[in-house]
């Protein structure tokens, strides 16, 4: 059973990673979509920390 769950995450991850990097390549080409959270706004890593300086 174990065996089975391992080549099930390993191929998740490897169809994750093969569709990223579709992705990027459709990016690349100006075929994708924009980048998440685009029109300028900040990262989240970015907004979490302004939040935490301004509750101080």
């Amino acid at each position: 059973v174990a065996e089975k769950t391992e080549a099930a995450t390993a191929r998740s991850h490897d169809e994750r990673e093969l569709a990223h990097e579709r992705g990027k390549a459709k990016v690349a080409a100006g075929q994708g979509d924009p980048p998440r959270g685009g029109h300028g706004a900040p990262p989240p890593q970015a907004r979490a920390q302004a939040r935490r300086r301004s509750l101080m």
